[in-house]
This record gives structure tokens, C-alpha cells and sequence, in this order.
């Protein structure tokens, strides 16, 4: 007897993310890094919290902050358990040290090295959650297809694109609608209209 054939869906990135490190997206969606900003002291956090981690104020605010930062290690992923990064190893992740005081954890381009200055900026990964990608200061997006992560693995803005949000009713849909059409989204569509097209990229809000 013929065994049935599985069919492998292609994988994405992994979708958990807390609500607070959700707000993320406004900041991909403008191609702008912004973090929370403590209101009493001052501290940029990150990850995203719900209190400060040096004075525990809950007034935290969502601004703009430095972009620049040193790379101070880097770490070479050769195993994963998640189907998606599984499909690309090796992995090139980091951590980097912001003037602002702030440790960020995130994916490095190619040519980033350890000790060297890098750029941070919000992109959406292929789950469409905004992540923190680094690539050596100074440089345009590389085109190198030969190491994950590179430009390719992430979408940077959403100009010229047809944006698709996950979650179609919420206040939050609606500001992050009229935000990307700002930002250069030529439509924005709710899931039910997607129609595969290369031109369209899901933004999960939720």
C-alpha cells in the first residue's frame, strides 16, 4: 500500500512575541528604532517590559533612540529546533552595546564583527514580528545570499508594498493602518483579501 505523501509547508520564524514587544512593528513599519523610554530616569529598555529594570517605574514611552552600537560578541547558531532557522544554519546572532546604555540582542548581517561599530534597525522577519538586525556601520543592505541571516531574510519598511495585518478589528489595526500608508504602503488589506502576490507582506500586530 502507498504510504500518503506529506506536504512541508514552508517555515516561518517563530510568532510568540508579548504584547508590549509587539509595538515593535511601528517602528518597522516607519524604518525607525524605537524603544521604551523610561519617563523618571531615563533608561532605554530592552527587551520591551512593563517597568523599568533600573528605577521599576511603570511610565515607560515608545520614542526614537541611537542606532549605533558596538558589537561585542557574536555567536554562530549550528542547531535549532525551530523548522526555520533549522533550514538555515548556521545562524549569525550577537549581542551589541548601545551609547544609550542599553544591550541588544540581535541577528547580524553579513560583515559585522565583533568590536567593530554596527547599525541597528527594526525589519520584519518572515513571521512578520518586527526583530532587531544589525549590519556593519555605514553599509547598505547586503545582497549576500550565501550566510543567514543576510538583507534577503528580512523586509525593511513597507513602501511600495500591500500591507496585510493580522488582526483587522482593534484600535491598534487602525493606527498601524493609517501609519503604514504614511510610511508608503500602497494598500492595506485584511487576510481574507490576500491574494498571494509577491508585492504583499503580513505584519503581525497581535
Amino acid at each position: 500500500m502507498n504510504k500518503p505523501v506529506s506536504v512541508i509547508e514552508p517555515a516561518t520564524a517563530p510568532v510568540a512575541r508579548s504584547a508590549t514587544a509587539s509595538e515593535l512593528v511601528r517602528g518597522a513599519i516607519q524604518q525607525k528604532f524605537i524603544m521604551q523610554c523610561c519617563t523618571q530616569c531615563a533608561a532605554v529598555q530592552y527587551p520591551p517590559r512593563e517597568a523599568c529594570y533600573q528605577c521599576l517605574s511603570v511610565d515607560l514611552e515608545w520614542s526614537e533612540v541611537e542606532n549605533k552600537a558596538q558589537l561585542l560578541a557574536s555567536t554562530l547558531l549550528h542547531s535549532s529546533n525551530e523548522p526555520y532557522f533549522a533550514q538555515r544554519l548556521p545562524w549569525h546572532t550577537g549581542l551589541a552595546s548601545s551609547p544609550t546604555g542599553a544591550a541588544f540582542v540581535c541577528h547580524l548581517l553579513p560583515g559585522c564583527t565583533v568590536g567593530n561599530q554596527v547599525e541597528l534597525s527594526l525589519r520584519f522577519d518572515s513571521a512578520g514580528r518586527a526583530v532587531v538586525v544589525a549590519q556593519p556601520e555605514g553599509e547598505a543592505k547586503d545582497a549576500d545570499d550565501s550566510q543567514h541571516p543576510n538583507a534577503e531574510d528580512f523586509l525593511w519598511g513597507v513602501q511600495g508594498r500591500v500591507v496585510i495585518f493580522d488582526d483587522v478589528d482593534s484600535d491598534r489595526t487602525e493606527a498601524a493602518t493609517q501609519l503604514a500608508l504614511a510610511s508608503g504602503a500602497v494598500a492595506v488589506i485584511g487576510p481574507d483579501q490576500a491574494t498571494g502576490g509577491a508585492d504583499e507582506v503580513m505584519i503581525r500586530l497581535g
